[in-house]
């Protein structure tokens, strides 16, 4: 009965977590290029670029910043959604200890929170830069 709590746990909260992992993905995407536009082969100064690329690179990180937050709360109100309010009824009546099901429910959110530090991770792979973050 615990496999199946995971499997139905996973999977009422990952088409959530998919849209902000390609949402994630976009915003690394959108950084990379802010990263490349930097480089200036001709050697020349430019004002413009330079705020660009400071305002990309500002954006990039409250971007990961917010999809943290967000994946955040989602957890939190799915956690209450499913313990507390109407869908929380059906939950207790299941044949599985209180415990259990409080367990089960942490060790999903748990799981999910590490797949955001590879998604963060993965991207000087993609941009072919140092780490900056990390």
């Amino acid at each position: 009965m615990l496999g199946k709590l995971f499997k139905y746990e996973f999977k009422n909260t990952y088409k959530l977590m998919f849209i902000i992992y390609g949402v994630m993905a976009f915003v690394t995407i959108l950084g990379c290029i802010a990263m490349y536009g930097d480089s200036d082969p001709a050697g020349t100064e430019n004002q413009l670029q330079e705020i660009f690329f400071t305002a990309a690179m500002v954006f990039y990180v409250l971007g990961v910043f917010a999809l943290f937050v967000v994946s955040y709360v989602y957890m939190c109100v799915h956690f209450y959604k499913t313990m507390y309010s109407d869908q929380g009824y059906l939950t207790h009546t299941l044949p599985v200890g209180q415990m259990s099901i409080f367990n089960v429910k942490l060790l999903v959110s748990l799981c999910w929170l590490p797949d955001h530090y590879v998604c963060i991770d993965l991207r000087p792979g993609l941009c072919g830069k140092q780490r900056i973050f990390l």
